[in-house]
Parts: C-alpha cells; structure tokens; sequence
C-alpha cells in the first residue's frame, strides 16, 4: 500500500448539500470533485434509494450543479446550474428522464437556492438584482474595471464575495409550468444581507416555505448598520407583506416552521455577548413575538466539526411532530440531536465517532440521512431509522473507497489534559501517527491549531492532516480554551485574551505526546490558519522551542483586524469588550506584532489576495517586521483565492500550499 500524497486531493470526492425526497424513498445529494486538470471545483448532483442501492448521477460534471430540492410528488428535481454561464434555476424531471428544463432565463442576474411550494405548483428562488439605482459618473470610463468604487454602507466587501456591487439577493417566485416571476422582496440589504446565500452555513439566506404556502419566511439584514445583526422575517404571496418575526435584539437566522405553521424555530443569540457565546434555539410566533428559548443546552447548536472537505454544514433546524432536530459539535464528534418544541432536555439521535456535516429528515421523523466522515474516511452518506437500534444505522455510499483502500492512513488516538478555571471540562486534543508507525523510533511532532477561534478540531476527515502524516509526522491537534463544543464557559475563557491561555494548553498538548518517549524533542513544528495562523503568530514571538513554523491567512495586529475585516467590526467587540480606540491597551498586549522582537523561528507566511476576513496586510506586517530582525521568512501570495482556500480553493494551489509548507520545514528540520 502507498501513502497519502497531495495531489490525492483530486482523486477523493466530498458529499456536500442533500434532500430526502417527501417519501423517505430517495436522497440527492451534491458531490464535489476537486479538478486539477481544470483546476477548478465541479459539483454534481446524485440520487440514491434511501433504503440502499445503486447510485445515479443525474447532472454533469461538466458544469457546477447545485441546491437539489424534491418536488412534492416525489418526480422532479429542482436545482441550480452554471451550464449556461450565469447561474439560474432547471427542473429535471426523474420519472421521464431527459435533459433538465431551464426556468429562470435572467443570465444578467444569478438566481439560486430554488425551493418547491407544498402545492407544487411554484418555485420560490433568491435572484440578485440592482438594490439602488447607479450613481452617476462625473467621467465616463471606456472599461467599467477603471471606474472608482464609491463606498458609503457599512458592509461594502465580504470574505468570497469581494467588494459588493449594487445587486443584492431577492426573494422572487414563479410558476413551475412557466410564466413572468414575481418579486416578493426589495429589502434594502437584500435575503441573506448584501452575499450570495451559499456564502456562510449559519442559515443566512435558508428561506422557507409555510405548510399552507401562504408565505415564506427567510433571513435578512434590514439596516446596513446594525453590523451584520440579522432578523428573520416572513413575507406573504399573496400581498408581498413583509413581516419581522423576531426582535432586534440579537442575531437570529435558520427558521424552521412548526406543522401547523403557527411558529417558527431559529438559531440565534441576543446581543450585547461575549465572544464565543453559545448560538440557541428558539422558538417564536410567526406573526411575531417575543422568543423562547427552547432548551438551555449548553452548546453551540447548529455547527459541526472543522474539515477540509468544503462541504459545509446544515445549521438549519427541523421541527417534525412535537420535536425539533438540530446538528451540534459535543466532544469532538459533530451528531443530530432532538428536543420537545416545548422545552426541555435534549436527546442524542446519532452516536458515533464521526462528524456530521450535511443532514435531512422525513416528515413523519422516522428516517434521518446525514453525510459524516472521521479521521480516517472523507464522508460517506448514512440512513438511520429513528425508532430503531443505532446499531441498525445504514451506508449508502462509498464513493472513496475505490481510493483509500490502497492508502496506508495513519491512526488516531485521543487524550484529555486538565484545563484551569474552565469547571469541570478538559482539553481535548488527538495524536495522528504516521503510517507504519513504530514506537521505538523517534519522530517530529507538527502541531495544528484549529481556526475560529469559536470552533473545534474533532472526528472529521484532513486530508491536510494525513498527508503531513505520511511525510512522517506526528500531528497533534487539540481544541484550546476558546473552542466549541465544552460549554460557554469553556467557549469565552478567552475574552480580552486570545492569546496567552490558548497558548497554555495548545504547549500542555504538545509537552504531553512528548512525554510518550517516541518523539524527538528537537523537531517541533507549528502550523494554523485564520485563528490558528494568529495563534501560531502568538506561539513563535512567546516561545523558542520550534524548528520551523508556517502561518497561513493569518492575524497580527488585532488592531488593523478589527477595522478592515469584513465584519469584524462586531466580532472583535464581542470579544475584546469595544473598539480599539477604546480598548487600546488590551488590543496591543494581545497582537502577536506586538511581541516580534522575541521571534526567533524561521516563518513561512502563506496568505490569500482577495482575503477579506484576514486582509493581506496581517501577512505584511509579519513579513516586514521579520525581514527586519533578520530572522527566516518567506511570504507566498495566493491570487484570485480568499480566505476559505484550504477547503475550497482551486486545487492546484491548495496542492501546492501543502507542499510548500513541508518543504519550508524540511529546509530547517
């Protein structure tokens, strides 16, 4: 058997989005395929008996399909396609077969997200169109690419978006025979604020039709701003009335109608909060009202697990009968948990060491698919019978295997470390060993440091991961305080100070695999992006003890951070208690640039060009102050790729960014 090489990126395929047709009897589901030949991304749409057999691919990998949805008599597939250029809306009829029909036919404006009416008749979808009119030129420019942008909104740019044009996304519907669509919204901001809706998974966007089909409700900013706070709302067909449902208090997104459609459920949180505070579930009447909180669970409900796969997760709830179904991350493994729409304790649906990422469930609750993987297999997709034994959970697909069956994977082991001042939660944290792993030999030991920082590490599929493991390390990965999925004292150990406790126990983890006896302590190394690439900032101007370190897309200077990230603004006070301006002492403390003179480690630098989250300036500023003290670097700019590239990138720079970064610590190992 080989080991796993970079280039392998291409050869593995990632279930993403997936709908369980009205029945129970079918699933389709997306399947991303990262393309080097083409260096690009394709995503198709597959079918597949949800009680097991052959699996169907039913559109083209020749062009990017997404967004299935079933048709309520079970036939059709509605779905979102970029076969003619700009993205729009096509029904494919399974019962027929045949080619898909196109229905939207607006190739200036990109419509997406299509979603079946209960009666079957209407197809709503989001469309982005001009949200105010162009502002006048004083000079006429022969190229539109030289005309200045005039900025005046709050929200101007977001992370894979870029800087925002004046189309926002809108709510429209039409008949599914065909016909002129009709525009329900003119929100100022747009369905989903001023992105498309498959930007984020927090439900921003996840629009939603009543059981009556009377109205939909969906997910907006209605005031530029309010810093990104969101509000659900639902507007009727017939009248195109616009109603808020849920108080301006807060961040509430992922609505879920009850049966009798009288209510709705959402995920969100109240405002003002700490960073890393838990997002809650709630249920409010759908006329409008005020929320209840429907259990004080004490997670983060509505994400999953960190990978690389760039499936994304389903954040949006499901209310079936009396319960309500949601994802949550517990303990590193990601499952579906359910809970009485009237309140109380939650209930664990799923068990397992995996991470569940994408999942569906049938009106009657009685069958539950979910796409999972774990350390040690990209995902695969599961059908489980509710009111059945776990043990009786069903594989649907395998498509990897063809793949990994001939690839030597390294192994996982897990180990817990006390953690100060956080109750009775631990760190968590995992050791990868190299394939053929040998006890009596010594090896280097690569520490990762998860992103976030409210996030966590846990059973998911890296292939980052295996493949810095099949060049012979040992890679440690923990979930520092700061993390999900422990509790909210654990999530906001971290206020006014992302730094020195992370720091603490991300040490604590490494020191204890090395006191297993089979690492060379001489050979330490450290790499993390976003959160993790600040946290490896903050490791190197604090510590010695690393050969080499790579710091990818990474933070700096909090205080630049909070000004010119796209929505950073918000974040950065909820965890640093104001601005910088009003909190200048703790926003310098706690900046990695702050500490520079003490880096002694060579850094690689790696950071994307259309970063909006993390601008390039935080990789800059690292790189110039480094040149300056003479101390190794190397910076290593990613065009046209934004902050998300390690998952969803173009797939020769993703292979490429891993090879660089063994090579940056096999030039000072």
């Amino acid at each position: 058997m080989r080991t796993m090489e970079a280039s392998d990126l291409c050869l593995l395929r990632f279930v993403g989005e997936m709908a369980l047709s009205p029945d129970g009897m079918q699933i389709a589901f997306t399947v991303i395929r990262p393309d080097d030949e083409a260096n690009r991304n394709r995503t198709s749409i597959w079918v597949v008996p949800a009680e097991g057999g052959p699996v169907q691919q039913v559109t083209s990998d020749d062009t990017n399909s997404s967004s299935p949805c079933w048709s309520p008599d079970n036939t059709s597939l509605a779905f979102t396609s970029d076969r003619q250029g700009a993205a729009q809306i096509y029904v494919l009829d399974l019962a027929r077969g045949g080619e898909a029909r196109q229905v939207t036919h607006d190739q200036d404006h990109p419509a997406s997200s299509p979603l079946w009416s209960p009666s079957g008749d209407t197809l709503a979808y989001l469309c982005r169109v001009p949200s105010v009119p162009a502002a006048g030129h004083v000079v006429t420019y022969p190229d539109t690419m030289d005309q200045p942008k005039v900025i005046t909104r709050a929200s101007y740019k977001r992370e894979g978006a870029g800087f925002l044009d004046p189309t926002r996304n809108q709510l429209f519907v039409l008949p599914v025979g065909g016909g002129t669509p009709r525009q329900l919204t003119t929100c100022a901001m747009g369905i989903g604020g001023p992105t498309s809706a498959s930007e984020r998974n927090l439900g921003i966007g996840s629009s939603i039709w009543s059981p009556d089909g009377a109205k939909i409700a969906f997910v907006s900013y209605d005031d530029d701003d309010r810093d990104g706070r969101n509000d659900v709302y639902t507007v009727a067909l017939v009248d195109a009335a616009i109603t808020r449902v849920t108080p301006r208090n807060g961040g509430y997104a992922s609505p879920a109608w009850s049966p009798d459609g009288s209510h709705l459920a959402v995920i969100g949180r109240e405002y003002p909060r700490m960073g890393g505070a838990n997002n809650r579930l709630w249920v409010v009447p759908a006329a409008g009202g005020p929320l209840r909180l429907v259990t004080d669970f004490d997670r983060n409900i509505g994400t999953g697990i960190m990978s690389d796969t760039g499936t994304g997760d389903r954040s949006q709830p499901a209310w079936v009968g009396d319960r309500l179904y949601f994802l949550c991350a517990n303990h590193g493994a990601a499952d579906i948990w359910q809970v009485p729409a009237s309140g109380g304790e939650p209930e664990q649906v799923t068990i397992g060491q995996h991470a569940i990422a994408r999942w569906d469930i049938d009106h009657t609750g009685n069958v539950l698919v979910y796409a999972a993987s774990t350390p040690t297999s990209p995902g695969a997709l599961y059908r489980q019978q509710i009111d059945a034994p776990v043990s009786q959970t069903t594989q649907l697909t395998d498509l990897n295997q063809p793949i990994t069956r001939d690839i030597h994977l390294g192994g996982i082991e897990e180990f817990w470390l006390p953690a100060p001042e956080v109750g009775e939660e631990e760190i968590q944290g995992w050791i990868l060993k190299p394939p053929g792993f040998d006890p009596a030999m010594t090896y280097p030991l690569l520490l990762e440091i998860h992103g976030g920082p409210a996030a966590s590490y846990g059973m998911s599929w890296f292939h980052e991961f295996q493949y810095f493991a099949a060049k012979g390390y040992v890679i440690v990965f923990a979930n520092p305080r700061g993390s999900q999925g422990y509790g909210e004292r654990f999530s906001t150990a971290i206020y006014q100070g992302w730094g020195p406790k992370p720091f603490v126990d991300v040490m604590n983890a490494v020191d204890h695999v090395i006191a297993q006896g089979f690492i060379d302590p001489t050979q330490l190394y450290v790499t993390g992006g976003s959160y993790g690439g600040y946290l490896t900032n903050w490791v190197v101007t604090h510590t010695d003890r690393f050969r080499a370190a790579a710091t990818q897309r990474c933070v700096s200077d909090l205080r630049s951070l909070a000004l010119a990230g796209d929505c950073n603004t918000i974040w950065m006070t909820d965890y640093y208690g104001g601005m910088p301006w009003e909190e200048s002492a703790v926003y310098a403390e706690d900046s990695p640039i702050t500490h520079i003179a003490h880096c002694t480690t060579p850094l690689f630098i790696e950071h994307e060009e259309e970063d909006h989250r993390c601008p390039m300036d935080q990789a800059e500023q690292m790189y110039n102050a480094l040149k300056k003290l003479g101390i190794g670097t190397e910076l290593v700019r990613y065009p046209n790729e934004s902050h998300g590239m390690s998952r969803n990138g173009k797939p020769l720079h993703r292979i490429d960014r891993l090879h660089r970064i063994i090579d940056w610590f096999e030039r000072h190992g």
